[in-house]
């Protein structure tokens, strides 16, 4: 089985339209493949760097506009993982760390990041 690594569930188009046309052509040429439901801790440092202090900024207006127009996009959300779920195979477990994906190493014959 292959492992494929990938943001996606960003509800965002673009992201689900590739890992899904991704998984399905590997299956396509005969392999088995699945999405590993990878979601690092990413706020588990106390200093943020500029770079890092800017990618904040940047998802807080996206963030804010989420919030007041919240129904809406519950309803997109929703959509968004019906399609996921019945669409593109995912992993069983949801790894949080390197560490759970290093033991899970014999799960995979290889891993796809992209």
């Amino acid at each position: 089985m292959l492992g494929i690594l990938t943001r996606y569930k960003t509800y965002n188009y673009g992201s689900a339209l590739q890992a899904y046309a991704l998984v399905s052509k590997i299956n396509s040429l005969g392999y088995h493949a699945e999405i590993i439901q990878y979601f690092p801790n990413e706020n588990r440092l106390p200093f943020l760097r500029l770079s890092q202090f800017k990618r904040v900024i940047k998802r807080f207006l996206p963030a804010l506009v989420r919030r007041l127009f919240w129904s809406q996009y519950k309803i997109k959300a929703k959509r968004f993982d019906a399609f996921f779920e019945e669409s593109i195979p995912q992993s069983s477990k949801q790894y949080t760390s390197v560490e759970e994906l290093r033991k899970s190493c014999e799960k995979y014959t290889a891993y796809l990041c992209g």
